[in-house]
């Protein structure tokens, strides 16, 4: 054969080609052994961290109890004072509030005893100006 008509073999080998078919081999860099160590064990270090992020959550969240239910007063009425008006109710595990408002706009908080509904308390509410 012609040195014409022969095929120049190219340096390096194409990226399609496998390993080693043609072309004379190229030696790794001194740190790629090192780096693909580094990486391959980051890769490790960031599956695991996030397979220890999702095994925590599903836990918690199957260890919730869900939400509590309010201890709702037992006492089978209260009675609230004649004209005043009840504008908010709040229940506690040691007792019920109501906050009252009379004719004139004063306003009362006044606590019942969860059980027998028996009044326990008054506390007067002052608004500050322009509150």
């Amino acid at each position: 054969m012609s040195p014409a008509t022969e095929e120049a073999k190219p340096l390096m080998p194409s990226p399609l080609s496998p390993p080693g078919a043609e072309g004379p081999e190229l030696a790794e860099p001194p740190g790629f052994r090192r780096l693909r160590l580094m990486v391959t064990v980051l890769t490790a270090t960031l599956t695991i961290g996030m397979m220890v992020i999702a095994a925590t959550l599903v836990i918690r969240i199957l260890m919730e109890e869900g939400p509590r239910p309010l201890s709702a007063p037992v006492a089978a009425e209260v009675a609230a004072p004649e004209g005043e008006a009840i504008i908010a109710v709040g229940a506690g595990p040691g007792a019920l509030s109501l906050l009252t408002r009379d004719e004139a706009g004063v306003e009362r908080l006044r606590t019942y005893h969860p059980e027998t509904g028996a009044e326990i308390g008054v506390t007067l509410i002052r608004r500050s100006p322009g509150g």
